[in-house]
C-alpha cells in the first residue's frame, strides 16, 4: 500500500499559544534529485566492469528522468545470479532508499534471471524497484489525461506506459495502490495493465467507475495474487484505509491541546483526522517512558463530515476523533495512532525527522512516537541564564596571559618519559593543532599528522581575565569552560585532580581572580564536569606511577580501586589478583586513557556530590555560578546519580544550572522533566540552522548529510524544540552552531571541498560562507534560548573538526585580529538582545515560510514588546508578504535594526510587504511609542442554539475594546477558524448546519488592531425546530419475553426545512423506548435507536424511523418514540394522538399499550464449557470457549477483579470469541461468560479463566551484514546498546559485552528476548568502541533504534547492514 507523508501540509489553525507555523506547501520531505544511481553489486555486470561496485557516483548506472512519467527508470543487463542494490541520489550516499522505500533502508535482493532488467525510482515516494521484484501495474483509461500523460497518444488516455497512474506496492504485501484527488468529476473506465504494455491486462472487461465531486480521492487497488483490479471513489467502511485522509498534527491545537510540554495533572487531548465514514475504529498507543509500560486509549468520533482543513483536498469531508490523558507524574509519553476498518489496519506516527507536526501513514509502524514531554511543576527557568549571552572558551586557545604557567615539555605525561608521542609538544600561537588536517579532501600538502592531546598554546586563566573588557564589549554575560581542572591533555577531559586547576591553566587563586572579576563585569563562569571518566594518568588510577597514591591500576588494593572496572587480560596494563599485568579495564569509547568511573560506587559519588566538599558544591562555593556536564547521558550513570547530583547542586546554590551535553532530542526527554538538568547543549538548535542555510553534518541526526532543506523544515525543527521542552529548559538551552565537537560554522557554511584551499584561502567560497554566517548569527540572537557564541566564531574564525576547529584565537595586541564587518555585525545583535526582552522571554511565532522563494519571518512577541524577523536565504531579492494582522498594529511602523531596509516600513492592515536584497535579514522593530499591548480577554461568553444559527453574547473586557474577533471550531479546546468581526457584544453565526456542534471563541481588539487573548469557549449545537411527531403504529402490543423484541414500532416526525426538502435522515436521530405505566418518560433508562424508513409511501412531508424494543421483565408499560435534531441534546416525544407545537398539546399524553408476559421457555442454557484465554497483552486480552446447543441467542462475557468474583458484564457477542481491548497493563483479570437464550433465560457461569495483560515475550533475531574485511581483524561483532532493557541481565552500551555468532565472512546473527513494546538503541562493534560501526563515507552514523514487536509469532527479525568499521580500511580513527 502506498505510503503519504504530510509533513509539508499548512499548518492550518494552529494556534499554539503564541507559537505558530504557517506558510508554503512543499511536495516531499526532500528537494528533487539531480541525478539516481543504481548502486549495489550488480553494477561490474550491468556495466561490464566501468564502475565498481557500491559506487553511488557511477554515471552508467544513472537512471533517467521521464518528464511524462514524473518516474526515473533505466534497463540495463545482468547476468543471471542474485544481487543486492540500492538508490544513491545526487551521486552520494547521503540521501539513498532501500528495501520499503526506507531511507537508508536495507538492501533490495534481486534475483535476475539473465537479460534485461529494468529499474525505477519515484522520488514522490521514493520507491525503488525493478520489474523482476515487482509487477509493473499501471491503471490505462480514460482519465489519465487528467493526470498529465502524454496528449499526443490516445488524446493522453489509455496508455499502458504511462507511470503517472503507476500502482505501487513499498512494503512488498502484493497489493498495489495508486491514490489521486486529481481526477475530475465524471463517469470513467479503467483496467490493470502490467509490465507497461498490453500483453497482459486484468480485468477482462473494462471497470466503470464514477467521481462525484472534484477533488475526490480515487483508490486504484491490485492483488497480485488474485490479479484482482478495483476501484473506488469516495470513502466507506470497505476494509480499506484511506492513507491520504489520515492525519495528526502535533504542532496545531486541531489536534493537540495544549500544545508543548505540560504539567502533572494537566487533561491532554489528542486527535486524529480521517476521511468521513473511511474508518470504523481509531486507537492511540501511549508509551510511558518512566513506567516503561504502554496502554491504550480508544478515540471516539466527534464531528463527522466536516472540512479536512486541508487546502489541497477542499472538497473532502473527514471525521474527527478525541481521546484524553491525564499524567500523574512527570514523564514522557509516546503517542501514535492505530486505524482500522474491518481487516485493514493502518498505523500514523511521527516522520523520519521525529520533529511533530504532520506524520506519515504506513502499513507498518517504526514505532515513531509524537512526544509529549510531562515536566514537574516546580521546574522554572533560572533567570539569569534565560537572559545571558554566552561565550564558550577552550582555555588553552583563548589567551596567554602568563607566560610563568606555559606548558613543561618535559612533565610526565602517559607513557612520557619514554614514549615521545606522549611528550607534551609547544606551539607556537599562530600554528595549527596537531592533526588538524585529520578530515581535509585533497588538501594541498598531504595529511601526515594525527590528533594526540598534547599539543599546547599556552592559554591560560589569566589571559581570560585581561580579556573580560573585549568580552564585556562583545555582550557576553556569561562564560562556559571547557574543562579547567588539572588533567592530562590540552583538552582536559582526562582528569587527574578535581580539585585544583590545571597547572598549564593557573592556580585556584587565579580562579578566584578570574571570578571576582568577572562578575564586576557582570559574567557568570560555568564549569565542564567531567564526571564519566578519568585519566589513566591520575592519582586514580595512575596506569603510568606517576603519583604518591596508590592509584587502582596499580593494586587491588588501591582504596579507588572499586571505582574502576577490571577484567582479567593477559599482559593486560594493570594489576590484578594474580598479579602485574593481568587485567584490562572499561574505557571510554574504547579510549584507554580515560577509564570509566563505576557510578554505583559510594566513594564516586561522595567526591562528585554526596558530602559537604564534594566537587559539585566545592566549586559553586569558589565562585562557579552553574555545571555543564560532559557525556550526561551515557548510559552507565545509574538512575539516581543526576537526581542526587541535582539535589546537592541545588542545595548550594538554587540559582545554579545543570546543562547535559545532550545532543539529540530523545537524550534530552529524559534529562530535563525538572529532576536532573535544567537544559542542554542546544545541537538541535544547530540542526535546525546547518539543514536550512549550509549542510547537516555527521552527528548522528536523522538528516545527516542534507543540505538546502526548505523554510518550512527549518520552522518545524524550531517549533518542534518548543513543543518537546518545559519553558526552564526552552528559555535556556544553549543555542549554540559549534562547539569543541564540531566543524567550526563558518567552515560548515562556506562551499567548496573539505581543506583550507576551498574554504579559507578561496575569497569567493569565504565571502559566500560569511554571509550566510551573518543570516544564522541573526536567528541565533534572536530566539529564545541562551545564544552561545564558541570563541572566535564573531571574528569569522573557521576549522573543520577536532582538533581544527581548536585553533588559538588571533589576536592584535589588546584587540582581536580577523573580521571586523563580521565583529561588529555580532556585537550589533548581542547589543539588541541585550537591550530588548522580547529576544529573550518572548514567544516565537513563524509568520512565513516560502519554501519556492527560500524566505522566512518569525515575529517575537510578548506583552508588551514585539519584533519581526524576515530572512531571504536566495541568491536573488525576494519580495516577502508577511501577515501579522492582529499580533501587531494594523497600521504599526518599523524600522529595521539591522540596515539592511532604509527609513520606516509601514503596514497595510496588519501586512508588512518587504524586499531583501539575496542573502539578508531584517529584524524590524516597532517604532516607540506604538501602542503594542493587546485588549483583555473578553468575559462570559454564552452560545445559544437556533434553526440554522448560534448566537453569541459576552461582556466586554475590563478596558473596554475597539471590536472582536469570532473563531469557530468543530472540536473543543483548538483548530478556531475566524468567521467575523464584530464591534458589538454579540454576534450571530448563520454560517452553521443543523445538528452539528460548533465551539467558539472572542478575542476583543484595541483601535490599534492589537488582538488579545482568546475568551473559554463556548459551545452550542444548532438544530431544526420538530413540528410534528406521532406515534405511528402499533398503539399497542403484547408479546413474552424474548431476545427478540418487541413488534416493530413505527413513528413519523415532520421538520420544516429536512423532511420536505429530501434532507439527510441521519440529521435526526429518532429512538422508541418503555417505562412504567404513568410515567414521567425523561426519567426512562430503556431506549433503542430507530431506523429511516427510506420506502414510505405514505409519508408526504414527514419522515417515518423504525425500532424493536427489548424488555426483560414481564408487566405493563406505556411506550413512546422521540426524536432530536441537536444530537439528542433536547428530545421531542410523539405519543398516539401526535403533537405538533400549539399550546396545550402534549407529547406524552397519550402513550402506547405495552404488555410484556412471561416467557414459555424458562429453562436456562447449559453453561458454557471450555472458557479459555487465547492472548493476552496491554493491547487485550483474548477469549474463547465452546458453543452452547440450543436456542442461544448471544453470549454475555462478564469481568472481575478477583477470582470468585464479583463480575461486571463488559460485553456481548454471537460468536464464541471475544476481545477485551480495555484493560491496564501488567493487571490481572478474571472472565467468565454465561449463555442467553431467545427468552433471555441466563446459564449459569462458565469456568473462570485468568489473564495478565502484560507485555508478551519477543524474539529478536539480529542478522547483520559486514565488511569483508571483518574476518581479517579477527575480532568478533559485538551488539551494544540499552541492551540492558531486555532479558538475561545483558549490558549497557558494552562494545565487548554480547557476542554474535558468525554465520559466513560476511554474516552474524543472535537471538534475544525482551518484552514487547521495548524500545532500544544499539550499535554494532567488533569488541571496543575503537573499531564501532561507520558509514558509507567513514562518517560516524546515530543509534540504530528498534521497538520489539510482537506481531504474529513473537519473533520478530532485523536485517542491519555495518558498512565500515572504525579503524579498518577504509576508515581510520
Amino acid at each position: 500500500m502506498t505510503t503519504r507523508s504530510f509533513r509539508w501540509m499548512a499548518l492550518t489553525a494552529a494556534l499554539l499559544l503564541g507559537l505558530l507555523l504557517v506558510g508554503a506547501v512543499a511536495a516531499d520531505h526532500t528537494p528533487d534529485p539531480t541525478s539516481v544511481t543504481i548502486a549495489g553489486d550488480l553494477q561490474s555486470e550491468a556495466i561490464s566492469g566501468a564502475c565498481g561496485d557500491w559506487d553511488p557516483a557511477c554515471a552508467a548506472t544513472h537512471l533517467t528522468y521521464d518528464a511524462i512519467d514524473d518516474v526515473w527508470q533505466g534497463t540495463f543487463g545482468l547476468p543471471a545470479g542474485n544481487y543486492n542494490y540500492k538508490a544513491a541520489l545526487n551521486n552520494s550516499w547521503t540521501e539513498n532508499y532501500g528495501l520499503h522505500a526506507q531511507p537508508g533502508g536495507d538492501n533490495i535482493p534481486l534475483a535476475a534471471p539473465g537479460g534485461n532488467v529494468k529499474f525505477y525510482y519515484d522520488h514522490k515516494s521514493h520507491w525503488v524497484t525493478d520489474n523482476v521484484n515487482s509487477r509493473i501495474v499501471v491503471a490505462a483509461g480514460d482519465f489519465q489525461s487528467a493526470l498529465g500523460c502524454d496528449p499526443a497518444v490516445n488524446s493522453g488516455n489509455w496508455q499502458p506506459d504511462c507511470l503517472r497512474s503507476w500502482l505501487q506496492d513499498p512494503d512488498g504485501d502484493g497489493t498495489y495502490e495508486f491514490v489521486t484527488t486529481d481526477i475530475p468529476a465524471g463517469d470513467y473506465e479503467a483496467k490493470a495493465a502490467l509490465n507497461e504494455g498490453w500483453g497482459e491486462n486484468y480485468p477482462a472487461g473494462n471497470v466503470p467507475f464514477t467521481v462525484p465531486n472534484d477533488g475526490m480521492q480515487v483508490t486504484f487497488r491490485f492483488v497480485s495474487a488474485s490479479n484482482t483490479f478495483t476501484i473506488s471513489a469516495g470513502h466507506s467502511l470497505d476494509n480499506n484505509v484511506e492513507y491520504y485522509g489520515l492525519g495528526h498534527n502535533s504542532h496545531d491545537t486541531l489536534y493537540r491541546v495544549p500544545f508543548g510540554a505540560v504539567t502533572p495533572g494537566t487533561e491532554i487531548i489528542l486527535r486524529f483526522r480521517t476521511y468521513h465514514d473511511d474508518v470504523e475504529s481509531v486507537r492511540a498507543r501511549v508509551w510511558d517512558d518512566v513506567a516503561q509500560g504502554q496502554f491504550f486509549l480508544n478515540l471516539e468520533r466527534v464531528a463527522a463530515g466536516v472540512s479536512c482543513y486541508d487546502d489541497s483536498q477542499s472538497a473532502a469531508k473527514c471525521d474527527f476523533w478525541q481521546t484524553t490523558l491525564t499524567p500523574s507524574q512527570p514523564t514522557t509519553y509516546y503517542y501514535r495512532f492505530i486505524i482500522t476498518d474491518g481487516t485493514a489496519t493502518a498505523n500514523y506516527e511521527d516522520d523520519a525527522f521525529r520533529d511533530g507536526g504532520w506524520g506519515e501513514a504506513r502499513a507498518n509502524f517504526n514505532d515513531w512516537g509524537y512526544v509529549i514531554q510531562v515536566y514537574d511543576p516546580d521546574f522554572t527557568p533560572i533567570v539569569w541564564l534565560q537572559n545571558a549571552v554566552m561565550y564558550q572558551i577552550f582555555p588553552d586557545r583563548f589567551f596567554n596571559g602568563k607566560t610563568a604557567n606555559d606548558p613543561n615539555t618535559n612533565a610526565p605525561r602517559y607513557g612520557w618519559p619514554p614514549e615521545p608521542l606522549d611528550r607534551i609538544l609547544r606551539k607556537p600561537w599562530n600554528a595549527l593543532p596537531e592533526g588538524y588536517c585529520r578530515f581535509y579532501v585533497n588538501p594541498a600538502q598531504p595529511c601526515t599528522e594525527t590528533p594526540r592531546g598534547r599539543d599546547y598554546f599556552g592559554g591560560d586563566l589569566a589571559g581570560v581575565t585581561r580579556r573580560l573588557p573585549y568580552l564585556k564589549s562583545l555582550g557576553v554575560t556569561a562564560i562556559y569552560f571547557n574543562p579547567v581542572f588539572d588533567a592530562a591533555s590540552n583538552h582536559a577531559y582526562d582528569t587527574q585532580d578535581y580539585t585544583r586547576i590545571d597547572p598549564f591553566f593557573g592556580t585556584n587563586t587565579e580562579f578566584s581572580q578570574l571570578v571576582k572579576a568577572a562578575n564586576r563585569s557582570g559574567i557568570k563562569i560555568i564549569l565542564d564536569g567531567v564526571f564519566n571518566h578519568v585519566s589513566s594518568d591520575s592519582k586514580y588510577f595512575d596506569r603510568y606511577h606517576h603519583f604518591s597514591d596508590v592509584g587502582a591500576c596499580e593494586s587491588v588494593s588501591s582504596p579507588y580501586r572499586s571505582w574502576f572496572t577490571f577484567h582479567d587480560q593477559a599482559g593486560g596494563p594493570c594489576a590484578g589478583p594474580s598479579g602485574p599485568n593481568t587485567m584490562n579495564y572499561d574505557a571510554w569509547f574504547g579510549f584507554d586513557s580515560l577509564p570509566v568511573l563505576n557510578k554505583n560506587v559510594q566513594g564516586v559519588r561522595d567526591l562528585f556530590y554526596d558530602t559537604p566538599n564534594a566537587i559539585g558544591r566545592l566549586w559553586l562555593r569558589r565562585g562557579a555560578a552553574g555545571w555543564r556536564l560532559d557525556v550526561m547521558g551515557d548510559g552507565s550513570f545509574p538512575a539516581e546519580f543526576w537526581q542526587e547530583f541535582r539535589v546537592a547542586v541545588k542545595d548550594t546554590n538554587p540559582n545554579a544550572p545543570i546543562i547535559g551535553e545532550l545532543w539529540k532530542k530523545f537524550e534530552i526527554l529524559p534529562k530535563t522533566r525538572g529532576d536532573q538538568a535544567d537544559t542542554a547543549m542546544g545541537y538541535r538548535f544547530r540542526n535546525a540552522i546547518l539543514g536550512f542555510f549550509g549542510r547537516v553534518d555527521d552527528k548522528g541526526f536523522n538528516d545527516d548529510g542534507q543540505t538546502d532543506q526548505p523554510p518550512s523544515l527549518f520552522a518545524s525543527k524550531l517549533v518542534s524544540i518548543r513543543e518537546d521542552n518545559a519553558d526552564a529548559s526552552y528559555y535556556t538551552m544553549m543555542n549554540l552552531m559549534g562547539s569543541h565537537d564540531t566543524q567550526r560554522i563558518l567552515w560548515l557554511l562556506t562551499p567548496g571541498e573539505r581543506n583550507r584551499e576551498q574554504r579559507e584561502f578561496n575569497a569567493a567560497n569565504l565571502a559566500q560562507g560569511k554571509a550566510l554566517l551573518k543570516l544564522a548569527a541573526v536567528v541565533q540572537m534572536t530566539t529564545p534560548g541562551t545564544p552561545t557564541i564558541y570563541y572566535g566564531d564573531e571574528i569569522a574564525m573557521t576549522g573543520d573538526d577536532d582538533p581544527d576547529d581548536r585553533r588559538p584565537f588571533p589576536w592584535n595586541g589588546n584587540n582581536p585580529a580577523g573580521d571586523a564587518n563580521m565583529l561588529a555585525h555580532y556585537k550589533l545583535l548581542t547589543q539588541l538582545r541585550n537591550a530588548n526582552r522580547v529576544f529573550r522571554q518572548g514567544e516565537m511565532t513563524f509568520l512565513l515560510t516560502d519554501d519556492s522563494a527560500r524566505t522566512l519571518a518569525y515575529l517575537m512577541r510578548s506583552p508588551s514588546e514585539a519584533a519581526v524577523v524576515a530572512i531571504n536565504r536566495n541568491s536573488t531579492t525576494q519580495t516577502l508578504v508577511i501577515d501579522a494582522k492582529g499580533r501587531l498594529p494594523n497600521a504599526v511602523a518599523l524600522k529595521d535594526a539591522l540596515g539592511t531596509l532604509p527609513g520606516t516600513i509601514t503596514a497595510a492592515n496588519g501586512v508588512i510587504t518587504i524586499q531583501l536584497p539575496a542573502q539578508s535579514a531584517a529584524i524590524l522593530m516597532p517604532v516607540r511609542g506604538q501602542d503594542l499591548v493587546a485588549p483583555r480577554t473578553p468575559l462570559n461568553l454564552t452560545a445559544a442554539a437556533g434553526n440554522a444559527e448560534v448566537a453569541l453574547d459576552w461582556a466586554a473586557p475590563s478596558g473596554g475594546a475597539a471590536s472582536y474577533n469570532v473563531y469557530r471550531s468543530p472540536v473543543t479546546g483548538g483548530g478556531y477558524v475566524f468567521i467575523g468581526n464584530t464591534t458589538s457584544t454579540d454576534y450571530v453565526d448563520t454560517t452553521v448546519e443543523n445538528g452539528r456542534e460548533y465551539f467558539y471563541v472572542v478575542r476583543a481588539l484595541d483601535a490599534a488592531g492589537n488582538e488579545g487573548p482568546a475568551c473559554f469557549e463556548a459551545s452550542a449545537t444548532p438544530f431544526f425546530p420538530i413540528g410534528y411527531t406521532i406515534l405511528q403504529w402499533p398503539w399497542s402490543m403484547s408479546f413474552p419475553v424474548r431476545t427478540m423484541g418487541s413488534e416493530t414500532v413505527y413513528g413519523r416526525v415532520y421538520v420544516a426545512g429536512l423532511t420536505d426538502a429530501n434532507g439527510d435522515p441521519g440529521l435526526i436521530l429518532a429512538e422508541v423506548g418503555f417505562g412504567p405505566n404513568g410515567s414521567d418518560p425523561t426519567t426512562w433508562t430503556n431506549w433503542w435507536p430507530m431506523v429511516h424508513n427510506n420506502m414510505c409511501g405514505s409519508c408526504g412531508n414527514n419522515y417515518e424511523y423504525s425500532g424493536v424494543m427489548y424488555p426483560e421483565t414481564p408487566g405493563e408499560y406505556d411506550y413512546l418514540v422521540r426524536f432530536s435534531t441537536n444530537n439528542g441534546q433536547t428530545w421531542v416525544y410523539g405519543d398516539v394522538d401526535g403533537w405538533y407545537p400549539d399550546p396545550g398539546q402534549s407529547q406524552t399524553n397519550d402513550p402506547g399499550d405495552m404488555t410484556v408476559t412471561p416467557p414459555d421457555d424458562t429453562t436456562a442454557p447449559a453453561a458454557p464449557d471450555n472458557l479459555i484465554v487465547t492472548s493476552s497483552s496491554p493491547a487485550g486480552i483474548g477469549l474463547s470457549w465452546d458453543a452452547v446447543g440450543g436456542d442461544v441467542a448471544f453470549y454475555e462475557v462478564l469481568r472481575g477483579n478477583t477470582a470468585g468474583g464479583p463480575y461486571t458484564e463488559i460485553g456481548e457477542t454471537t460468536g464464541t470469541t471475544f476481545t477485551d481491548n480495555n484493560v491496564v497493563e501488567d493487571t490481572t483479570y478474571t472472565y467468565v461468560v454465561r449463555a442467553v437464550d431467545t427468552s433471555f433465560n441466563r446459564s449459569g457461569n462458565s469456568n473462570e479463566a485468568s489473564a495478565t495483560a502484560a507485555r508478551r515475550t519477543v524474539s529478536v533475531v539480529f542478522n547483520v551484514t559486514v565488511p569483508s574485511t571483518t574476518d581479517a581483524t579477527g575480532r568478533i561483532v559485538h551488539i551494544a546498546g540499552t541492551l540492558d532493557r531486555l532479558d538475561g541481565n545483558l549490558p549497557s552500551w558494552d562494545p565487548g559485552g554480547v557476542e554474535l555468532t558468525r554465520v559466513d565472512a560476511t554474516h552474524w546473527t543472535i537471538t534475544l528476548t525482551g518484552k514487547e513494546g521495548t524500545q532500544l538503541e544499539y550499535k554494532y562493534a567488533l569488541g571496543d568502541w575503537e573499531h564501532g560501526e561507520k558509514g558509507a563515507t567513514c562518517e560516524e552514523i546515530g543509534n540504530r533504534t528498534l521497538t520489539l514487536d510482537y506481531g504474529l509469532t513473537g519473533t520478530q527479525t532485523v536485517n542491519d547492514t555495518v558498512v565500515n568499521w572504525r579503524n579498518v580500511a577504509p576508515c581510520g580513527n
